[in-house]
């Protein structure tokens, strides 16, 4: 999604046509509508493509980009770059917009969690763990955050929203059960831990009023989609990840970040 959204940002900012890989085209189609840009296989086209990492495209002139594209460029790695895509927020929310059995489920399951409850102030909490600690550790020298960091950022939110009720999704729920205490009963396990379809719980945290996020890409986007007010974790190594630099770049109101420890 990040690539994606790159991608559609810097073709509007240079005046380039984009093309998605296959792949990437393949497994955004199976959960979201239509894109706007059309997979390298329904072209016929044979270019012969440049090579480059985003930064390395990024510093060169409007010039020299054009001159380059005229050849196709292809940006490699894992170009996402929050600051460039969020000022055209509207336009890209609208090139991710759920397949209506994704946003059906997230409805009725966020009516079936409500209960009797009234006024009910939804916070998506997403917890991502597993893979995760050993790309902190070897990459940022960084570890996960932990109950601190969670208590800290829902005691936010129950202080300003009393009638807040947060919705846990996350790759280890174990965990999540263990450590996320409940004040009165506001925290619910809703999550399904389905890698196969991790739509389902992106569109449910997405339907949420506001959002709890560690870090990666799945969070991110999660809260991303559903607006409002996020806490996301910051301070977790000395070196910030790409995606904490992206999105203090960006600088999205109603997004804070909590120490992590």
């Amino acid at each position: 999604m990040g690539e994606y959204a790159t991608l559609w940002a810097l073709a509007k900012r240079d005046g380039l046509f984009p093309i998605l890989q296959h792949r990437t085209y393949t497994t955004l189609t199976k959960y979201f509508l239509e894109t706007s840009i059309p997979t390298i296989v329904n072209l016929n086209c044979s270019l012969v493509w440049n090579s480059m990492n985003l930064h390395v495209y990024n510093k060169l002139n409007k010039g020299e980009r054009s001159k380059i594209a005229e050849e196709g460029i292809y940006i490699d790695g894992y170009p996402t770059s929050v600051s460039l895509f969020h000022r055209h927020r509207n336009e890209i929310m609208k090139e991710f917009r759920f397949k209506k059995q994704f946003v059906e489920r997230a409805q009725a399951e966020l009516y079936r969690l409500r209960e009797n409850r009234q006024n009910v102030v939804f916070v998506g909490v997403h917890v991502r763990r597993t893979d995760y600690s050993q790309f902190l550790k070897g990459r940022f020298q960084a570890q996960l955050v932990g109950e601190v960091y969670f208590t800290r950022a829902m005691d936010y939110f129950r202080k300003k929203f009393p009638s807040s009720l947060f919705v846990v999704a996350s790759d280890d729920m174990d965990w999540c059960r263990s450590h996320l205490k409940p004040i009165n009963n506001d925290v619910v396990f809703a999550g399904n831990r389905n890698t196969e379809n991790p739509a389902e719980d992106m569109a449910l945290l997405a339907a949420c009023n506001h959002t709890i996020i560690s870090y990666g890409n799945f969070g991110f986007w999660s809260a991303y989609l559903g607006g409002g007010e996020v806490v996301l974790a910051g301070n977790i190594s000395s070196v910030p990840t790409e995606l904490q630099h992206s999105i203090r770049s960006a600088n999205i109101s109603n997004w804070q970040f909590f120490p992590g420890f």
